[in-house]
């Protein structure tokens, strides 16, 4: 599937559990864990990357887009390190996945007339897989929408929020879909 800003604006985007067909369509793809083994005396979920019952993450209604962290809990030994990228999720459209990796640039949240405002700046690691894609730019606003969600609060706090990434040395500001 291409990202089109029809497709951005027509996603029903939702949080909580995946169908048990598109769990066993995940695990069949057999991701390595890049952590594994994890040095002696640190923790690191497995080889692969396995949906298991009970896990929560972002997707689409139709369930072809999924989005999630990947390989949690970290290594503390690796997690520690200063020049290890923060944290990896995974995209997945429809039957391709490729890592999500951003290293956190800048994060501003204050409360003002009962509304907590939130602005994040993170760069995305490069990615051979998204350069070679004609719709780049839609998903990278993509992964702003679905890293967005990760950052709600509670659902009775009015908040304001955006995510602005930064990649190959692009500012991508946030926007809202329509926009685009």
């Amino acid at each position: 599937m291409e990202i089109t800003k029809e497709v951005l604006n027509n996603l029903k985007l939702k949080r909580g559990k995946l169908s048990e067909k598109r769990c066993q369509e995940i695990n069949q793809m057999k991701i390595k864990n890049p952590y594994y083994p994890a040095p002696q005396g640190a923790f690191t979920p497995g080889e692969f990357f396995e949906v298991k019952d009970g896990d929560y993450f972002y997707f689409s209604e139709d369930e072809r887009i999924v989005y999630t962290l990947a390989f949690f809990p970290r290594p503390i030994t690796i997690r520690d390190d200063p020049h290890i990228y923060d944290d990896i999720y995974l995209l997945f459209i429809d039957d391709k996945w490729f890592e999500v990796v951003f290293n956190y640039k800048e994060c501003l949240q204050l409360e003002k007339d009962g509304i907590v405002y939130k602005k994040y700046s993170d760069i995305l690691k490069d990615n051979n897989w998204l350069d070679k894609r004609n719709d780049k730019k839609a998903i990278i606003y993509l992964i702003e929408e679905l890293n967005m969600a990760r950052y709600t609060l509670k659902p009775n706090i009015k908040e304001k929020k955006e995510l602005n990434l930064v990649y190959t040395g692009e500012e991508y500001p946030w926007r809202n879909w329509k926009e685009l």
